[in-house]
């Protein structure tokens, strides 16, 4: 047994030492990846992962159990092959005297955590909230929003112009709205996000006063590249994209589609649950409470993400999803900046600027997309996501210096809580 098992690590090295210059070459322990199975798991030794051993030991190793070890594969050490490794199959069958100690995460495992807090983001139900919003959680629906433990979870962790490809599993919220045509076919425009699992969160403009002849379709979660299906990046691939009917468009009944686009808020109630079984369709976190005093948006770099034009000058948008870290404005540099432009201020309590950057902003196609923030919980040991701003509006040549327009989710979370059933 022993030696056929030694005989089968070096297969698999052989197999995937091709794969060995994407990988770090120092070791580090525990990093967070998603399983060929969509599960997540931690990145450990071969020899460490009992259910991976259990497959290297069974004979004969056909090609099927090839194709899952390489999959399985998250990063080589001195060609030690590194494995991710979900708990069912972390089981001590074998053990190690040469362990490794430490390892730094690969870039695409990384979550990006744009605030460090060192309090616990306290789970609901548990902690009454203060601040903006306080005693939401005593709002009937307020069940119906995902719990923290569940939220925001994101894998790795351009409207965007001056982004780079978010990395597959980033924003597993994130959702594209697909328009039927007059002539019977289907487009994809304007974003939104899951806020649990039958609900769309998206911009107000984005579904009202469609041209003649449109009409909002289906839902499509779990999507990156929409030039393929499944998507697989770094040798890790995500399930087929879900796409689920509409059942119920609902748009803010004093959604002002002129001027300033106030109240341009949305949701979008599918006819069915999304699966959330996989690591790559999971709700976003809406804040409220202690989090909106915890993290002051205004001197942050949140993040945008969307499918949208890349360039201010193109009528295409990207196939693959786009990111890029943004500049949130205080009411005071946002009045300055729109005021020199003699454009007529926004409502602060409903909305807020941010961008202002030259080359890097959201763009048209990104519409009802999010504006988001990490935030490190220290409870956890982890980051979750949470969505401040919901993309609105902005100047038709994007990425300028004049910032774009998003509207405030906390502002809104009682007409959400309102409108969302069972």
């Amino acid at each position: 047994m022993v030696l056929n098992w030694k005989i089968s690590i070096i297969l698999l090295v052989s197999l995937t030492l091709s794969m060995a210059d994407t990988y770090e070459s120092n070791p580090s322990s525990n990093v967070e990846c998603i399983t060929p199975m969509g599960i997540f798991g931690s990145c450990i030794p071969l020899e460490k992962c009992g259910g991976l051993l259990d497959i290297l030991s069974e004979a004969p190793l056909n090609a099927e159990r090839v194709k899952t070890l390489q999959r399985s594969t998250c990063n080589f050490v001195r060609n030690q092959p590194f494995v991710c490794c979900s708990p069912e199959d972390d089981h001590p069958s074998v053990s190690s005297r040469n362990q490794a100690t430490s390892m730094e995460e690969t870039p695409s495992l990384k979550v990006p955590t744009a605030f460090q807090q060192d309090n616990a983001i306290p789970d609901r139900g548990t902690t009454k909230f203060n601040g903006p919003n306080a005693g939401i959680e005593n709002h009937p629906n307020f069940p119906l929003l995902p719990t923290i433990q569940s939220c925001g979870v994101s894998f790795s962790s351009d409207r965007i112009i001056g982004g780079t490809d978010a990395g597959l599993g980033t924003f597993p919220w994130m959702a594209l709205l697909s328009f039927k045509d007059p002539s019977g076919g289907y487009q994809l425009a304007c974003g939104g996000t899951l806020i649990n699992a039958q609900y769309v969160l998206t911009a107000s403009h984005c579904i009202s006063r469609l041209p003649p002849g449109f009409s909002v379709s289906h839902i499509r979660l779990g999507e990156y590249d929409e030039s393929t299906n499944p998507d697989c990046e770094n040798y890790i691939c995500a399930p087929k994209y879900q796409e689920i009917p509409v059942e119920t468009l609902i748009t803010h009944e004093r959604y002002d589609s002129t001027g300033n686009h106030d109240n341009d808020i949305a949701l979008i109630r599918m006819s069915r649950p999304a699966d959330l079984s996989s690591a790559f369709v999971k709700p976003v976190c809406l804040p409220y409470g202690d989090i909106l005093t915890q993290c002051r948006l205004e001197t942050s770099r949140p993040i945008i993400a969307g499918w949208g034009r890349t360039r201010f000058d193109s009528s295409q948008g990207s196939s693959v999803l786009q990111k890029v870290n943004i500049p949130a404005l205080t009411e005071q540099d946002c009045n300055s900046i729109f005021d020199s432009h003699r454009m007529a201020r926004i409502d602060h309590n409903s909305q807020f600027c941010a961008g202002g950057e030259s080359g890097r902003d959201s763009c048209k196609g990104d519409s009802g997309g999010p504006l988001m923030a990490n935030v490190f919980n220290g409870r956890a040991g982890s980051s979750r996501t949470w969505q401040f701003g919901v993309v609105s509006y902005g100047p038709k040549e994007c990425g300028t210096t004049i910032p774009a327009v998003y509207t405030r989710v906390s502002y809104f979370l009682p007409w959400i809580l309102d409108h969302i059933r069972p």
